[in-house]
């Protein structure tokens, strides 16, 4: 694996199904569109990398500014303000709880 960070369970993931990520997590892992194999606990997960534009308060003077996901239908079944640890590389993201 070769992108290790952390992060914590947004309050939309149970909603959508979407973990936010680093612009270099969701590079690691193939970038917008890649699919990819999720390991959730003891399960091997497909999942998908999206990169949405947005014009939230982090876009600052430029107007732009995208937001990295990683979508899985089973990070639905996390808590909101879960610490997890993703490790990502060669189109695998394992998530696991701190």
């Amino acid at each position: 694996m070769s992108t290790v960070e952390r992060t914590v369970v947004g309050r939309k993931t149970p909603g959508d199904g979407k973990l936010e990520v680093s612009h270099a997590l969701s590079d690691a892992l193939g970038g917008d569109g890649a699919f990819i194999q999720v390991r959730l606990a003891t399960d091997d997960l497909g999942g998908r990398v999206e990169v949405m534009e947005c014009t939230c308060a982090k876009a600052g003077a430029s107007g732009k500014h995208e937001h990295h996901f990683v979508q899985c239908d089973a990070f639905r079944a996390l808590t909101i303000g879960t610490e997890l640890v993703l490790r990502a590389g060669d189109g695998t993201l394992e998530v696991a709880q701190v």
